[in-house]
């Protein structure tokens, strides 16, 4: 799932289900119900951090946290050898084994995953 706003500002979402590329995940049956929270979370969610700035219309400074990400959280939290950079820049490799990594932290700590 990701979100973003457009040049105009406006919130855009974009869902994909490829759970079933991980270990043994399924595919997500229930997609239109799933596409429709995740839009009303999003929509939420930039409204706060645009009241959190003080900015209605600002974003997430994505190359100033993946120029200092480490000041923001533990390595212990990412998988080695992969970037940290804004999500939709990552490659579906990438992707992929971000979300192995965040998977295999679930299984072995739960309390713990991000």
């Amino acid at each position: 799932m990701s979100a973003w706003k457009d040049k105009d500002g406006e919130v855009m979402v974009g869902v994909n289900d490829f759970n079933d590329k991980l270990g043994i995940g399924e595919l997500y049956l229930d997609w239109e119900d799933l596409h429709g929270k995740w839009s009303a979370y999003a929509k939420k969610a930039f409204r706060a951090n645009g009241l959190a700035c003080g900015k209605t219309n600002a974003s997430v400074p994505w190359a100033a946290i993946a120029d200092n990400w480490a000041s923001c959280m533990s390595s212990k939290y990412l998988p080695p050898n992969i970037p940290f950079k804004e999500p939709t820049r990552l490659t579906h490799h990438e992707l992929i084994k971000t979300l192995e990594f965040w998977k295999e932290r679930q299984q072995e700590h739960p309390e713990d995953v991000f």
